[in-house]
């Protein structure tokens, strides 16, 4: 992406709750993390709570997977895919100052698992302990903000074979207009719209897919 004449990347972390970062890279060979957006969940003194509630649910805990801008100049608006949180929509106008400006967590297959085929989240819900979050979590403890106490549910003896509690949305969003097009594991395709009070779709509206 481009903001003025400064050029930067959107990148998200697809493990270990890094959210998704913004990167300078005015100097490629010098590329600078400038900021980084993150859920409430993806915190470090979250990081406990988040361990409790996605034990069962595979590898993955809540990380962004694909991202999708609604232009390459400037751009106002990045909806992301998400790991365990369905779609989240940010206005990006200013980079340094994200807001939340729209969310949908798709239906929760669990009680009609042998309904669904050809989902990635149901083959690999088999290993049900987030692993990925490792480092995450070993930093979190580092840091003195991990609450062990916190991080016990009745989710955490869970280690194969989950419950499918959430579903995995991990295709990029695709903008068209005030709509996003968007697919998830489970609950395959979905068409979502945001209201006038959150998003005006740019005159110049451009689907920008990275990973």
């Amino acid at each position: 992406m481009t903001y003025g004449d400064t050029p930067y990347l959107f990148a998200p972390d697809e493990a270990g709750s890094g959210g998704v970062k913004l990167i300078d890279i005015s100097d490629e060979t010098r590329p600078r993390v400038v900021n980084s957006i993150k859920l409430e969940i993806n915190l470090p003194e979250n990081l406990d709570t988040a361990l409790a509630s996605s034990m069962g649910g595979s590898i993955f805990s809540y990380d962004p997977h694909y991202y999708t801008a609604d232009r390459r100049a400037d751009p106002t608006a990045l909806a992301c895919a998400w790991f365990g949180s369905g779609i989240r929509v940010f206005d990006v106008r200013d980079p340094f100052h994200v807001k939340d400006i729209g969310y949908y967590n798709p239906l929760a297959r669990k009680n009609d698992v042998d309904q669904i085929i050809n989902s990635a989240h149901k083959t690999m819900s088999v290993i049900d302990a987030p692993v990925l979050g490792a480092n995450a979590l070993m930093q979190a403890i580092a840091g003195g903000v991990f609450d062990p106490g916190q991080a016990l549910s009745s989710r955490s003896g869970q280690l194969v074979f989950g419950d499918m509690s959430s579903d995995w949305c991990t295709s990029p969003p695709h903008w068209h207009g005030n709509q996003l097009w968007v697919s998830c594991n489970d609950n395959t395709y979905s068409t979502l719209a945001l209201g006038p009070a959150a998003y005006t779709p740019p005159a110049d509206q451009q689907t920008t897919i990275g990973s």
